[in-house]
C-alpha cells in the first residue's frame, strides 16, 4: 500500500472515531421556560465546595501514598535482583 493511501485511511479512521464520539440528540420545547426534566435538577442539590476539596486531597493522599509503595516495592525487587 503506498504511502499516500496509508495516511488517509488513517486520516479517515480519525475522523470517523471523532465523529463517533461527537454523537449527540437535540431536543427542543416549546417555549423559553424549563422543560418538563426541570424538576429532577434540585437547586438544593448543590455540590458542596469544602467536600469536593476534602475528597480531592483525601484522594490525592492515597495516591501519594499507593506510589510511595509501588516505587519502595520495585526497588526492593530491583536490590532482590542483584543479588
Amino acid at each position: 500500500m503506498s504511502k499516500f493511501l496509508r495516511h488517509f485511511f488513517t486520516l479517515l479512521l480519525i475522523i470517523f472515531c471523532i465523529a463517533h464520539l461527537t454523537v449527540a440528540q437535540v431536543t427542543f420545547s416549546k417555549g423559553w421556560g424549563p422543560g418538563k426534566r426541570a424538576a429532577l435538577y434540585d437547586s438544593e442539590c448543590r455540590i458542596n465546595p469544602k467536600s469536593l476539596a476534602l475528597m480531592f486531597h483525601t484522594i490525592m493522599a492515597e495516591v501519594k501514598y499507593l506510589m510511595a509503595c509501588d516505587h519502595q516495592a520495585t526497588i526492593n525487587y530491583l536490590q532482590t535482583v542483584e543479588h
